[in-house]
């Protein structure tokens, strides 16, 4: 069954990271709920669901990604990970059309 699900996985390069996304999260119910929350939430709720969608989606490979996209001076820039993030969607939406 690994085999299965690996051959499900969509390939994105964002930012010059790649990460592999599986595209059933997408019918996880709290994916649904970030997502309500992240578009018709307060700005407040927006900002704090984002990080959970993050985690939801890129799982166990989040770490990485995090360390791939932490600037020379250890920070880890809101605006670049939102940027890595609306691309890597946009790859998604479109590879899974």
């Amino acid at each position: 069954m690994a085999g299965k699900k690996a051959d499900k996985l969509i390939v994105v390069e964002a930012l010059g990271v790649k990460a592999k996304v599986d595209p059933d999260i997408f019918e996880d119910w709290r994916i649904l709920k970030l997502m309500r929350t992240a578009t018709n939430g307060s700005d407040t709720d927006k900002a704090f669901a984002f990080p959970d969608m993050f985690d939801l989606i890129f799982g166990k490979d989040t770490a990485r990604i995090e360390a791939a996209l932490t600037e020379a001076d250890g920070s880890l820039p809101v605006e670049k990970v939102s940027k890595f993030f609306e691309a890597v969607m946009e790859q998604v939406d479109v590879k899974n059309s």
